[in-house]
């Protein structure tokens, strides 16, 4: 568990976690909507053995985005098929942000990529589960800081906490 002020945060299920040493046995186990790109770029290549990683944090720093996604969204990101938010409001039937039919990692990665590059548009056109964190702008540059396509410009753990969303 993570203590920061008066913020506590809690990741459970590490089922599928493993030591990025073991990567090239390991990541067929896992949910590749929560990888990051530059692995889901490799995964079905022999160049995940040649991937630069300069930050091997850089990968969880995604991963953690993605759970903030979903959490904004109420959709878990892999749902390839159309599901309604329960809420007080009415909102229309939706799939996961990164969610593609056959699960194909090639298409996720387009999705993951787009989703990324429009984030600000994308989020205020999808219901939001957690207050007007949507519409945040604190939020949405920590957001946008931990989804970075480039892995070398993922913001890092000890910046989050330092990030004026979280101050």
């Amino acid at each position: 568990m993570l203590s920061f002020p008066d913020l506590k945060v809690k990741i459970i299920d590490f089922g599928s976690s493993f030591l990025l040493k073991h990567a090239l046995t390991k990541l067929s186990v896992t949910t590749p909507e929560y990888l990051a790109p530059e692995v889901l770029a490799h995964l079905d290549s022999s160049l995940i053995k040649e991937l630069p990683i300069l930050h091997p944090w850089s990968i969880d720093v995604w991963s953690l985005g993605c759970i903030l996604l979903e959490m904004v969204t109420g959709i878990p990101l892999w749902l390839s098929y159309k599901a309604r938010i329960a809420s007080d409001n009415p909102s229309p039937c939706t799939t996961g942000l990164f969610g593609v039919q056959g699960r194909l990692t090639s298409k996720i990665y387009l999705k993951q990529l787009s989703t990324v590059a429009n984030l600000r548009k994308v989020l205020k056109t999808k219901h939001c589960c957690i207050g007007r964190l949507n519409t945040s702008d604190k939020f949405l540059d920590l957001l946008s800081r931990m989804l970075d396509p480039v892995p070398t410009q993922r913001i890092s753990p000890t910046e989050i906490l330092c990030h004026p969303f979280l101050a």
